[in-house]
């Protein structure tokens, strides 16, 4: 194989060489022109406006910056917020209800949002695109259904009607009752209303809207006069002989005055010591015959157990629940034997709870020495009555007195000093009448009276001394 001259490689190379230069060249010019390219859709990319042909709400903000884009859309929602009303009429009240009243926003902040971020991904080519691609978007409104219902609520509230409930006063003086009438209430469903509104503004009507109908309903009173004067009525009487001393009298009526008038709500209890308190002079009690530890004796306050004996029977026959009661050491005078009822300040009351559903009214009195109890109250069923029996299962003869002679007294002359008493075991039971046959019987107390041997004194002196 021939080897090439000298002359022909020295005129080969330079050609070679032109042909890589140009090479180099062309690949310079078209880096420096892609480059050039890139930085120019880079630059158009990245500039901070909105791509061109964006439209928001109708409006074409391609090409401005975010915050000229941002007034002129958002000026827009503002003027279509300030625009929404709501004239609401209830039970003859109107207001007017404005948009940010009633929890109505727009979400154009969102939108104008979304619009610009779109060609800043960082993603140059999609981003290149995306500038030169047009896009339309419009903006909504939302309604917060809580800020809703919370101001249409409270307007519906201030304007309902309330209901009103019959009441009742007694007056304990003439035993006489008055009444209130009841009235029905008005209110408004505010859920029901809240939903038709929101629809209303939802398709842009603002007309008036008058909340009636299947809108709002009437609440019927709990109490009616009619439901009161049926349980208002005389349930229970009772009264006792009072005796002619003065200063008892005026103890018992200082019980009557407490009494009387009191109301027992149902389920309430009464005492007795509770409500008059411990009975002293500076409360106007006086000194009078009373039991004490078993004996007859002056004490303050005497005779008050004629108005607690008197209330008890009564509240025997208004069928009230005996909650506490205590008889004295022998039976009463002015009372059947186991139907007294005896007080001490610290270990002896007198408890009555009214277990009726409705109040009860209490009116006491001493007049022309006649205590006279009386209870209104829910009657019995129809046909229903209650009676009362003492029975006495056993009795123990009344033992002769103790005779002590005294010449403090003259021949001839006594004086009792201790009445003897018999000794009695009494049941005492509450009976429940129905066309006169007992259907139900409740054992109310079983006492026993132990028999008491008096004292009488036998004068002996010739002179009264």
């Amino acid at each position: 194989m021939r080897e090439p001259a000298k002359n022909e490689r020295q005129m080969s190379r330079p050609v070679w060489v032109a042909v890589v230069n140009w090479v180099v060249v062309i690949t310079i010019a078209l880096a420096t022109m892609f480059l050039a390219v890139y930085a120019g859709m880079g630059g158009v990319a990245k500039r901070s406006v909105f791509s061109q042909g964006t439209l928001v709400d109708g409006m074409d903000i391609g090409g401005m910056s975010f915050a000229q884009g941002s007034d002129l859309v958002l000026a827009k929602e503002n003027a279509r917020l300030e625009a929404i009303h709501i004239e609401l009429s209830f039970n003859g009240a109107t207001r007017v209800f404005r948009a940010n009243e009633l929890g109505v926003s727009g979400n154009a902040s969102e939108i104008l949002n979304l619009a610009y971020v779109s060609n800043k991904s960082g993603d140059l080519l999609r981003d290149f695109d995306q500038t030169q691609a047009s896009q339309t978007l419009n903006s909504s409104i939302a309604i917060d259904k809580e800020t809703m219902v919370e101001t249409i609520g409270a307007f519906l509230s201030e304007n309902a009607t309330p209901v009103v409930n019959a009441s009742v006063t007694f007056d304990p003086e003439s035993r006489a009752f008055s009444y209130a009438p009841e009235q029905a209430g008005i209110a408004a469903y505010t859920e029901a209303v809240c939903s038709t509104l929101e629809s209303r503004i939802l398709a842009g009507d603002d007309s008036q809207f008058a909340v009636s109908g299947d809108y709002m309903e009437t609440i019927a009173p709990v109490v009616t006069v009619e439901e009161l004067e049926k349980n208002t009525v005389l349930i229970a009487q009772y009264q006792t002989n009072a005796t002619s001393s003065e200063n008892r009298n005026i103890n018992i009526d200082l019980m009557c005055k407490a009494v009387n008038g009191l109301v027992l709500q149902p389920g309430e209890t009464l005492s007795l010591n509770d409500l008059v308190g411990q009975r002293t002079a500076e409360k106007g009690f006086t000194i009078a015959p009373a039991i004490v530890d078993g004996q007859l004796t002056d004490d303050v306050g005497g005779g008050i157990c004629q108005l607690a004996g008197t209330l008890y029977n009564a509240a025997l026959l208004a069928d009230m629940e005996i909650v506490e009661r205590v008889h004295h050491t022998w039976p009463s005078d002015y009372l059947p034997v186991g139907l007294d009822a005896t007080l001490n300040w610290n270990n002896k009351d007198l408890k009555i709870r009214n277990r009726s559903e409705h109040p009860m009214y209490i009116a006491a009195e001493l007049k022309d020495l006649v205590v006279s109890v009386e209870i209104y109250g829910q009657p019995l069923e129809e046909g229903v009555e209650i009676v009362i029996e003492n029975r006495i299962v056993n009795q123990t003869n009344t033992p002769s007195p103790q005779v002590i002679y005294t010449d403090k007294l003259a021949v001839g002359v006594s004086k009792t000093q201790v009445k003897s008493r018999p000794g009695y075991e009494v049941m005492v039971y509450r009976h429940y009448l129905k066309g006169g046959a007992v259907y139900s019987s409740e054992l109310i107390s079983h006492d026993h009276f132990r028999a008491i041997q008096g004292t009488v004194l036998m004068g002996t002196s010739e002179i009264i001394k």
